[in-house]
């Protein structure tokens, strides 16, 4: 984290970040703070990953749509507007969605990106085409880490997915960690050579 807000030439950020006086709090992490049910105070705060592509899909409404991150915080202002985000870093980790990430980000200074194939996606094979992609929209001005990518032994095969009978589940398992741990090796090869983090994903079962 403290990384990627470097990168992101955020030093103000860095020493809010330090303060003593902040909360750092994620469910499933071994720092927990409790939260009140009524925030009756203002608060600003920093979203290390989010999955922009992924929210403004499921907030599309037949009275609304939202295209961008700057419709995002239209509609989270006129709701909670005591709040504000200061910073955020927005992970395209679905081959599919990279190429909508300038509309989505839409030069918002508040916002950087990641690039990267989860590992639930790169349990299926990453391709050549996609690697070549991958590579070149890592270079954006904008992209401050490679990711997220890692290993999830969670992964159901592709004969779960489509609903069929799995030939070999120990075959299926197999493939699956192969693909994982060839396209993460990719992933972290790409960082090492053009000096960036990786944001790691890794879920055992």
């Amino acid at each position: 984290m403290s990384r990627l807000l470097l990168r992101c030439r955020t030093e103000r950020r860095m020493e809010i970040f330090k303060d003593s006086s902040c909360l750092l709090t994620s469910s499933g992490m071994n720092v927990q703070v409790d939260v009140p049910a009524t925030i009756t105070t203002s608060f600003e705060f920093i979203d290390s990953h989010f999955h922009l592509d992924l929210i403004l899909q499921k907030i599309q409404t037949p009275t609304g749509d939202y295209h961008s991150f700057d419709d995002l915080q239209q509609l989270v202002v006129s709701n909670f507007t005591k709040n504000e985000l200061l910073f955020g870093i927005a992970n395209y980790v679905f081959p599919h969605h990279w190429r909508q990430w300038e509309k989505q980000v839409d030069n918002s200074p508040k916002i950087k990106v990641t690039f990267g194939v989860h590992p639930h996606i790169a349990a299926r094979g990453i391709s050549h085409r996609q690697k070549q992609e991958l590579a070149k929209y890592i270079l954006s001005d904008q992209c401050v880490a490679v990711g997220e990518t890692g290993l999830d032994y969670t992964t159901s095969c592709e004969c779960v997915r489509e609903g069929i009978h799995c030939p070999s589940e120990k075959d299926c398992k197999e493939r699956i960690r192969a693909n994982q741990e060839e396209g993460f090796l990719f992933q972290l090869q790409l960082a090492t050579k053009l000096d960036l983090p990786a944001v790691i994903h890794c879920r055992d079962k």
